[in-house]
């Protein structure tokens, strides 16, 4: 049974009206596309005797929500939809818009109204805080990564940066000690804070 335009339209107006709608839809688009995708693949595909081998769960997150999806596979594991990494670009660019928000002092929940501002739907806390665990994860690698034995110089300086503390805020000073190691490159070997500068916090890093 074959539907014309309007008749298409006329269902998925229909559907959106539904509670979660516009979040079915776009999920089964997704899969439309991507199946479409496939055997295109298959029939163009140069692999001999390659044929569609049921799918594998995927997500992604849009208007908001975690979408989730069946992504196509093939028999020989080569077929990567295109659509994918259009999906995959987007989510990174949110990441680093959301990073890049929090790290300048934006609350998650501000970070929320700015991407309710760019994206013309809100998000929420969970949402914002799921898109900064990459950020996390960096942050906890860097810290905990090996220091190199020895470094002929080390140069320690202090810049402040306003932060939010308990709904205030406050300017606050961070200690950055960069490195100069034998190969002559720089390193940062950490960042310390410190409310208030202070000589005495200075040697206690050091220490």
């Amino acid at each position: 049974m074959e539907f014309t335009k309007e008749q298409l339209s006329e269902v998925i107006c229909k559907h959106t009206r539904r509670e979660n709608g516009l979040q079915d839809l776009m999920e089964i688009m997704l899969e439309s596309m991507m199946m479409s995708e496939r055997q295109e693949y298959l029939t163009s595909g140069t692999d001999s005797g390659n044929k569609g081998n049921g799918f594998r769960p995927g997500s992604t997150y849009g208007q908001g929500r975690k979408l989730t999806f069946r992504i196509p596979r093939d028999r020989y594991g080569n077929f990567h939809p295109q659509i994918l990494a259009i999906l995959r670009n987007q989510e990174e660019e949110i990441e680093r818009l959301s990073g890049t928000l929090y790290s300048k002092g934006l609350t998650q929940e501000q970070v929320g109204d700015v991407f309710n501002d760019i994206y013309g739907e809100h998000y929420s806390k969970a949402s914002i805080s799921r898109m900064l665990e990459y950020l996390r994860k960096d942050v906890g690698e860097w810290l905990e990564r090996s220091l190199e034995a020895y470094y002929p110089i080390l140069f320690v300086d202090c810049v402040h940066i306003k932060i939010h503390r308990k709904r205030s805020v406050d300017t606050e000073a961070f200690y950055v000690m960069l490195a100069v190691k034998e190969d002559k490159t720089r390193e940062v070997i950490g960042v310390y804070n410190k409310p208030t500068e202070r000589v005495v916090f200075l040697f206690v890093c050091l220490g």
